[in-house]
C-alpha cells in the first residue's frame, strides 16, 4: 500500500524499460541471397579472418615464414607449390617444390633461407612458372610427378633419382609444347599449347605414341582448351570417373568411357558458364564434385548438369552464396593474374584466391565445407596455395614459402633486431540488420558487450550501423590490449572498453544511435586462438514514429 503524506502521494520511482537482447555469433557466414531486411541472425553481412567454427567464430591460423630467397635476382613471385608425398612411412622422402619464372626449387625443410634450385628454365617471361601438376606410379613402382608450364613445357620428377628433368620418350607431341598435364583412369592427357587439341598414353604408359583428340567442334563458344579434368560421380550405372574438358570461353563438356578411341567415350552434355578466371588454376575437386571459376562466379558442376544457376538466388549450391561478392572482384580484375580456386584438405577449406588490389590488399573466399559457410580471409601476401603435411602452404609474390601454423601473422624466420616477432591478427565482421525483438519500433541503441574466448585479451572496437546503412565510417581500434577506459568518460570510436578477464572476454563497448534495426559491427585484433561467442545489446524504446 503506497504512503501518503500530507502534501500527496509520494512519487514512485520511474521503471526500468531497458531490454537486452543476446545475438548469437553467425556460425552460418555471408550468404549474399539474403536481404538486408530478412532479419537473419545466423548470417552476417561480412566477416574478415573471422570464420565459422567450433563454439562461434573464430580467428583464422596466422603464417609465418617457412622458407624465403627463393629467386636467383630476377623471381616474380612463388606461382606454383608442388606437394609429394613419398611411399617411405618415415616420410624421408616427402618434398615440397616451389615454382617461380626461374624455375623449381626445393623448399622441403622448414626455415630454410637458401633453398636449393633444381631446373632452371629456358623461358622466364610473365607466365612461366603458373603450371600444374599431377603425381603417378607406374606398374613397376616409379614414383614420378609430372608438372606442366604454359612457357616451358612438360616436366618429369623422379622421386628414386631425386631429380627434375625435360620430360622425354613421349612422340606425338613435343614436350615443349605441353601447358597441362592430367591423369584420367591410369591413362596420362596432355594439352597443347594454345589450341583446343589434347593427345593421351597408353594406360598404364609415360611414354611411347601419343594420339591426338581434337576438342574444339564441341566448343561453341570458341576458344581453346584450358583443362581436362577428373569427376567422380554416380550416372545411374554406378559410380564412375568422367573426364571434363572446359575451353577458355567456358565451355562445358563432360565425357564418359575409358578409351577415347572406342563407342563407348561418349559426351553427356554440353554446358556454358561464362569466359573462364584464372586460366589452368580455374577448377578444383572435392567431395565428388567439380568446382569451376568463370564471370558466373563458382559453379558447381553436379548442379550445372540438373540445371541448377549457381549465380540464380534460389539456388542452393555453394557458389550462391558469395557469388554476388566475387562477381564485383571479376569484374574489377577480371584479366590481372592470381585467381585460382583450390581445396585444401588439411583445413577443409575450399579458398578462391583474388589478385592483389590496387593499393596492395589481399583477399580470399573461404569457404568451410564442414559447417557449410563462408567468409573472407585478408592481410595474406597469398600468390598460391597448396595443402601438403597436414598444413597450408602460400607462396608469395616476394618469392617466399609461408605456413599457416601459427597464432600471430607476419611471424620472420629471422626477425629484426629489437622488433617484437609477428603481428595479431586483425578481423572484423558485420552482423546482419535486426529488429531486436520489436518490428518497426524506434529504439535508442546504448551499449554493446560482446563475448570472446580467448587465451590472449582481446582488444576490438564496436558501433551499430543503423536502418540498413552499410556504408558508416570504419570502426577504429587501439594498438594494445591493456588499454582501459572509464565507461561514460572515454571518447567514442577512440576508446576501448576492456576486460581483465583473458579466457572469457565480454567487455561492455559504447554504443550510440536510433533507428528501428541495427547491425553491430565489430572489428579488433586477437590470436588464433580466439572465438567470437555472441554479443549482448542494450536498448530503450523511442515510439513507433
Amino acid at each position: 500500500m503506497a504512503i501518503h503524506s500530507a502534501r500527496g502521494a509520494t512519487k514512485r520511482p520511474a521503471p526500468n524499460i531497458s531490454q537486452v537482447v543476446k545475438l548469437p555469433a553467425p556460425t552460418k557466414g555471408i550468404d549474399g541471397r539474403i536481404g538486408l531486411g530478412q532479419n537473419s541472425p545466423e548470417h552476417c553481412i561480412y566477416t574478415y579472418n573471422l570464420l565459422c567454427g567450433e563454439y562461434g567464430m573464430k580467428i583464422r591460423k596466422g603464417w609465418r615464414e617457412y622458407a624465403n630467397t627463393i629467386t636467383s635476382g630476377s623471381g616474380t613471385g612463388v606461382k606454383t607449390i608442388i606437394p609429394y608425398t613419398g611411399a617411405l612411412a618415415s616420410a624421408s622422402d616427402d618434398k615440397l617444390f616451389a615454382v617461380t619464372n626461374e624455375g623449381i626449387w626445393d623448399v622441403s625443410t622448414d626455415g630454410d633461407t637458401s633453398p636449393t634450385k633444381m631446373l632452371t628454365f629456358a623461358t622466364t617471361t610473365d607466365g612461366a612458372g603458373e603450371g600444374v601438376y599431377t603425381s603417378y606410379v607406374t606398374d613397376a613402382d616409379a614414383h614420378l610427378i609430372f608438372y606442366a608450364d604454359p612457357l616451358n613445357g612438360l616436366f618429369t620428377y623422379d622421386d628414386a633419382a631425386g631429380t627434375w628433368a625435360q620430360t622425354a620418350g613421349i612422340t606425338g607431341i613435343t614436350a615443349a609444347n605441353v601447358n597441362f598435364v592430367v591423369v584420367h583412369k591410369l591413362r596420362i592427357w596432355l594439352i597443347e599449347s594454345g589450341s583446343s587439341n589434347a593427345w593421351y598414353l597408353d594406360v598404364g604408359a609415360i611414354a611411347g605414341e601419343a594420339t591426338k583428340f581434337q576438342f574444339g567442334s564441341q566448343f561453341k563458344h570458341g576458344g581453346s582448351l584450358a583443362g581436362l579434368y577428373n569427376w567422380t560421380l554416380d550416372g545411374g550405372a554406378g559410380v564412375d570417373d568422367w573426364l571434363v574438358a572446359v575451353s577458355d570461353s567456358g565451355d562445358v563438356i563432360p565425357y564418359s568411357g575409358g578409351d577415347p578411341s572406342i563407342s563407348s567415350w561418349t559426351i553427356q552434355g554440353v554446358y556454358y558458364i561464362g569466359a573462364i578466371i584464372g586460366g589452368n588454376q580455374c577448377a578444383t575437386e572435392t567431395g565428388g564434385d567439380l568446382y569451376l571459376l568463370s564471370t558466373y562466379g563458382l559453379t558447381n558442376l553436379s548442379e550445372l548438369i540438373n540445371g541448377v544457376k549457381s549465380y540464380e538466388s534460389d539456388s542452393n549450391s555453394l557458389g550462391s552464396k558469395m557469388s554476388y561478392m566475387l562477381r564485383a572482384d571479376i569484374i574489377n580484375y577480371r584479366y590481372a593474374k592470381g585467381w585460382s580456386v583450390r581445396f585444401l584438405p588439411c583445413d577443409g577449406v575450399l579458398v578462391v584466391t583474388t589478385p592483389v588490389t590496387t593499393d596492395g590488399v589481399y583477399k580470399q573466399y573461404a569457404y568451410e565445407l564442414a559447417t557449410n559457410s563462408f567468409g573472407l580471409w585478408r592481410d595474406i601476401p597469398m600468390l598460391s596455395n597448396t595443402s601438403w603435411s597436414d598444413n597450408i602452404f602460400v607462396g608469395t609474390l616476394d618469392n617466399r614459402i609461408l605456413i599457416m601454423d601459427d597464432e600471430l601473422d607476419n611471424v620472420a624466420i629471422v626477425p629484426p633486431l629489437g622488433v617484437l616477432n609477428g603481428e595479431e591478427i586483425q578481423f572484423s565482421t558485420l552482423l546482419t540488420f535486426n529488429d531486436l525483438g520489436a518490428s518497426g519500433v524506434f529504439k535508442r541503441l546504448n551499449l554493446v558487450r560482446p563475448d570472446f574466448i580467448s587465451t590472449f585479451a582481446v582488444t576490438f572496437d564496436t558501433r551499430f550501423n543503423l536502418d540498413y546503412q552499410l556504408g558508416a565510417s570504419p570502426i577504429n581500434f587501439a594498438t594494445t590490449s591493456d588499454a582501459q577506459e572509464v565507461w561514460d568518460t572515454g571518447v567514442w570510436d577512440t576508446a576501448v572498453w576492456a576486460s581483465s578477464v583473458p579466457n572469457n572476454v565480454g567487455k561492455i563497448g559504447g554504443a550510440s544511435g536510433y533507428g528501428r534495426t541495427a547491425a553491430v559491427a565489430i572489428k579488433g585484433v586477437g590470436r588464433s586462438s580466439t572465438w567470437f561467442i555472441s554479443v549482448d545489446v542494450m536498448w530503450t524504446p523511442a515510439g513507433v514514429l
